[in-house]
């Protein structure tokens, strides 16, 4: 088993107090940490609150420890400033949507961080991820486009024409709202190839609980694997999913699982969380798992995610270029990979789009 890197495994250690679990030793905080944290795994504000009664302690006045709590608190105050203007755009444009009868969701960001950490700010979001069905989303492209907001980067029609042409082929457009200089993320779909048998979010008037609701767990695990669990900001997701999530509820993500063939991919993913922290409640979703954690396919998965999170520099441009090309493919979490070919299409098409 190839051991995870000594910075990850130490900034593992050091968010264990935001995670509920028991400090694995007195907290040694240094500014190389807190970087790592923010630049790399976006879990900066998490690891402030682990770190607070330490760098709050008096007589604590090292250079160090006063470089930690400044590099910290701009961080935070930088996240604040960020959330909300993202409550701001969100709170602009949903109204628009709701007046003509379409309905959407605000999936992850700073609700899911009031849902599993207690507080919104504790969860990092670059911009507002807003779900509609896709049978209204060319209404909600057109509605941004009257409304004065960019639209894959054009005004007015010319940004809905040019919107409209990409969603052929993508599940998300670029909304962005000026004013608040924050960027929305229109998705009539999660998941960009989504198997068989995939039940997406509902998308209703009105906001659901991510914890009440399996399919929405369900999505923010296979969401983190399919990106090879390479930020510690989603495993911490996991670890509060694991500890959070009522049984019954529990059960019917798992059953989900199975029937998506995604149960090994979620068993590795479950157990490289076991692995950063071992105080990780991982037990009762492993038991009613039907899969063996010696499984060939969970092990491949295992692998692969452990590469991804231990990372620290981007892949070279060559090894890119294969992966967009999908001649270098990690494990299917779903059991089989889509079609080369529609994808290579789809990406073609894309980029293309994009050019033009």
């Amino acid at each position: 088993m190839n051991s995870p890197p000594r910075q990850l495994l130490e900034l593992a250690d050091a968010l264990r107090p935001a995670l509920h679990h028991p400090n694995a030793g007195p907290p040694k905080p240094s500014i190389a940490l807190a970087q790592f944290a923010v630049w790399r795994h976006r879990v900066g504000a998490l690891l402030d609150r682990s770190w607070s009664n330490a760098l709050e302690q008096e007589g604590e006045h090292t250079s160090e420890i006063i470089a930690v709590r400044d590099y910290l608190a701009r961080h935070l105050d930088k996240m604040t400033r960020r959330e909300l203007r993202q409550k701001a755009a969100s709170k602009r444009f949903r109204p628009l949507l709701e007046a003509e009868g379409v309905a959407s969701r605000e999936i992850k960001g700073w609700r899911l961080g009031e849902e599993l950490y207690g507080r919104s700010t504790l969860r990092a979001s670059k911009d507002v991820d807003l779900l509609v069905s896709p049978e209204n989303f060319e209404a909600a492209i057109d509605l941004a486009a009257d409304n004065g907001y960019l639209v894959a980067g054009e005004r007015g029609p010319e940004g809905a024409r040019r919107a409209r042409r990409i969603a052929r082929y993508h599940r998300e457009i670029s909304i962005f709202d000026r004013d608040l200089n924050t960027e929305i993320e229109l998705h009539s779909r999660t998941l960009g190839e989504p198997p068989s048998g995939w039940r997406d979010l509902r998308v209703e008037h009105g906001d659901r609980s991510a914890l009440e609701d399996p399919d929405y767990i369900l999505y923010l695990i296979i969401h983190g694997a399919v990106t090879g669990w390479k930020r510690m900001k989603w495993l911490c997701d996991l670890a509060m999913i694991v500890e959070k999530t009522d049984a019954d509820i529990r059960a019917i993500v798992i059953a989900r699982s199975d029937d998506l063939d995604f149960a090994p991919a979620l068993l590795a993913s479950l157990m490289l969380g076991k692995e950063l922290w071992p105080d990780c409640p991982i037990e009762p979703w492993v038991g009613e798992l039907r899969v063996d954690p010696g499984d060939e396919r969970v092990q491949a998965h295992l692998g692969a995610f452990r590469r991804r999170l231990a990372q620290t520099e981007a892949e070279p441009l060559p090894k890119r270029v294969l992966r967009h090309a999908q001649i270098i493919r990690d494990p299917p979490v779903f059991g089989h990979h889509p079609s080369r070919i529609r994808v290579l299409r789809s990406n073609a098409m894309l980029w293309l789009l994009w050019k033009l």
